[in-house]
């Protein structure tokens, strides 16, 4: 996923370093210079457990590089999409895949005619696809996505007069960070806290995700304050209903790999489920 923003006038991009290590796999790409020597520095390491973390480019050509590829998702446009437009977007895909897919004992001659690596861009596709659903499992509120703890340029602002502290939307939607607008000066204690200017914030806050997120119903709202305290964080949580959350764990148990002879069996499965969740996390 990539996510653009402005930072200090100026625009930025983030990006997962899931798809940046994907760069290497698309050979209708030219990468920038710039990136590559990264990957040389090796500062694009990715392991399952910085996989998606975001990286920032500030470079106007690394920025108009990361714009073009049509394959890294766009949080922000997707995010905005109801349910039916996702789910008509993943189905484009997997067509596309399904397409592909005859050409698999043709690898020569699909490469010949399209300059493309058959393999690669399954793996691509399917990398795509599943960034889609991950944007659709985070507006249900099934998954968390690590998204940089940031103002949005897009999102709401709430000051008010005589007051030193400003509230802004995170670029994870669910998210209001307080400060101070000179931002030198950290929260001592919890007294600090300018309360009014917060309940306001929050207010959008509701109104924000209620316009952008159909499922966006009951939730619980949580907080806390950066280690420096010099940031305080409102995030909500969507409430998933029990039986909605076993479907979306029998979805995840079905990507890691379910024994067909149990795929009938569904206390079994939840059973496994559960297990299986203990012995990963």
């Amino acid at each position: 996923m990539k996510i653009f923003n402005v930072e200090d006038g100026k625009k930025v991009v983030f990006v997962q370093l899931n798809d940046i290590s994907m760069l290497l796999y698309d050979n209708s790409i030219r990468i920038p210079n710039s990136v590559l020597e990264r990957f040389f520095k090796k500062d694009f390491i990715v392991t399952d457990e910085n996989k998606s973390k975001f990286y920032l480019f500030k470079n106007p050509d690394e920025i108009d590089f990361f714009e073009n590829i049509d394959w890294i998702i766009d949080f922000k446009e997707f995010y905005k999409m109801r349910s039916e437009e996702l789910l008509s977007n993943i189905d484009e895909v997997k067509n596309e895949l399904l397409s592909l897919s005859s050409y698999n004992s043709k690898f020569n001659n699909f490469e010949k005619v399209t300059g493309i690596k058959l393999p690669e861009r399954l793996l691509i596709l399917k990398h795509k696809k599943e960034d889609i659903e991950r944007i659709l499992n985070f507006k249900k509120g099934y998954t968390d996505i690590p998204l940089p703890l940031v103002p949005d340029c897009e999102g709401f602002i709430v000051q008010q007069p005589n007051c030193p502290y400003i509230a802004r939307q995170g670029l994870n939607p669910f998210q209001m960070l307080v400060y101070r607008v000179d931002n030198i000066y950290m929260f001592l204690k919890d007294d600090d806290l300018p309360n009014t200017l917060i309940g306001g914030g929050e207010e959008h806050l509701v109104d924000s995700n209620l316009s952008n997120n159909e499922f966006f119903n009951y939730f619980d709202r949580e907080s806390t304050f950066t280690i420096d305290r010099r940031l305080f964080i409102v995030t909500y949580k969507i409430r998933v209903p029990e039986k909605e959350r076993e479907k979306s764990e029998l979805e995840k148990y079905f990507i890691l790999g379910a024994d067909s002879q149990d795929t009938g069996k569904k206390l079994t499965l939840i059973a496994k489920i559960k297990d299986k969740f203990k012995k990963l996390f």
